[in-house]
Parts: C-alpha cells; structure tokens; sequence
C-alpha cells in the first residue's frame, strides 16, 4: 500500500542567492516567517491544493508537492 506525502518545494532567489529545496510541513511557517510573509501570502501558501504553486514577488516560489511512497 502506498503513502501518501506532503511536502513543500521552494525554490529561486532567496537571501539573494539561487536556491531550491524541500521543506515538511512543520518546517514551512518558520521559513515562512524568516521571510517575512505577510499573513495573507502566509495563507495563500496553506490554501494551496494538490501539486499547486505560488510565485512571489520576492523571486521565489512555493510548491505544494504531493508524493507517493
């Protein structure tokens, strides 16, 4: 039987340099926050639904990416 998982790619310009990784679930709101996002993009990143993404003015985007183990 397989698995399913959540989790969040990120991935552009970051911190001013070109960056791309995973994040779990309980690691998104502390990125999040050290970005400093406002809670409505903040929201906007939770609404996401199944393999959806948002681009931010910031140069970065965030994914939602659902795998099957």
């Amino acid at each position: 039987m397989k698995k399913l998982t959540i989790n969040y790619f990120v991935w552009g310009k970051i911190n001013n340099e070109h960056k791309s990784f995973y994040l779990q679930p309980n690691q998104l709101e502390s990125f999040m926050n050290s970005q400093n996002l406002s809670d409505r993009t903040k929201k906007q990143v939770y609404d996401l639904q199944h393999c959806q993404g948002l681009e931010l003015a910031r140069g970065f985007t965030i994914e939602r990416r659902i795998i099957f183990n």
